[in-house]
């Protein structure tokens, strides 16, 4: 359909009721028949939504097939299965020209890890077909981001604690628990993804304006970016054998609290949309830089060693940078205000 305005008169009829004709290119490219019923759904945005109301009771599922030739890289492979996943591929097929068994093992596992609401219904020694079986409506959109944005947080707590304490094992806790806070930002863009497909979706993921999305997947990526940056800390603290002080502790401790607490204001902001608490969490973020580097400075006038500089230097960096995404997230929940 060639996308174009037409101009149409509104009429009345019955002295109440005001009519107005749909485009007859439109009837017929989506096949309305007299006496057919259509869909008006009101936007946020004071326009009409028309769909044929067969779109909405009968839609059929969408599938795709990826082709797997011999000796393609598995990285290849999941990569395709995600860009299908996160286009909102209802039945996604992987068909292998030549059996791997080690391969469809891999794919399976990442697929149950790293993504929500995905299920193998068949499988064979060259086929694996999945079916996403989530019903959007259970896990909203604002539902979804609230139990990634703690897990994020739960993150970023415990990679200081393991910096502190040295405890190894809970910063290897915090490296696998990055794998739901992935599950939660692919889900949510899926969930984007196909409301810009089909604006009906808006109010079943609970989105009122379809010009949100945008934002909405900035925010999903920052809280994801965030808890990468824990796991930077965490994979940090299992490489370096730090040499701290007492003093570095605490003022790493500090710096580590403060971009935490503002990382958790950010989402508290986004959520209750105060636009108040957002201009203080934006306000926070010099604090930080400045303690940031007050620190980086003492260490090297202190003469640690290079190791113990480095490891800490990237820690800091981290730290500032989980305080950067929560700013991020603050002026987003900013806009949404308005």
């Amino acid at each position: 359909m060639t996308a174009k305005v037409e101009l149409r008169r509104v009429q009345t009829t019955g002295g109440a009721s005001s009519i107005v004709t749909l485009p007859k290119s439109w009837v017929v490219d989506v096949g309305l028949k007299p006496k057919d019923f259509v869909a008006m759904i009101p936007q946020s945005d004071m326009s009409l939504l028309i769909m044929p109301k067969g779109e909405i009771e009968h839609e059929a599922l969408s599938e795709t097939v990826i082709e797997v030739k011999a000796n393609t890289e598995r990285d290849v492979v999941l990569r395709d299965y995600i860009s299908k996943y996160l286009a909102g591929y209802d039945i996604i097929k992987l068909h292998f020209i030549q059996r791997d068994s080690m391969l469809q093992s891999y794919i399976k596992d990442i697929i149950r890890r790293v993504l929500i609401g995905v299920e193998i219904i068949e499988e064979s020694s060259e086929k694996i077909t999945t079916q996403c079986l989530s019903r959007h409506s259970d896990l909203p959109l604002k539902k979804a981001l609230e139990r990634m944005s703690i897990i994020a947080s739960s993150m970023q707590k415990d990679s200081l604690k393991s910096l502190v304490e040295g405890d190894k094992l809970l910063a290897e806790e915090v490296i696998l628990r990055d794998d739901e806070v992935d599950r939660f930002c692919h889900f949510i863009v899926r969930q984007l993804k196909m409301v810009l497909q089909n604006r009906f979706m808006m109010e079943e993921i609970g989105l009122k304006n379809p010009k949100d999305c945008q934002e909405y997947r900035v925010i999903a990526k920052s809280v994801e970016r965030a808890a990468d940056h824990a796991v930077y800390i965490s994979k940090d603290v299992q490489t370096f054998d730090l040499d701290l002080s007492d003093v570095d502790l605490k003022e790493v401790i500090e710096i580590g609290s403060l971009s935490n607490t503002l990382f958790e204001d950010a989402m508290r902001a986004l959520f209750r949309l105060d636009p108040e608490l957002a201009h203080q969490t934006i306000g926070r973020v010099e604090t930080i830089s400045k303690l940031e580097e007050e620190i980086t400075e003492k260490l090297l006038a202190d003469g640690k060693d290079v190791r113990t500089i480095m490891g800490l230097k990237l820690i800091l960096e981290s730290l500032r940078r989980i305080a950067e995404y929560g700013a991020n997230i603050a002026e987003i929940a900013l806009n949404l205000t308005v």
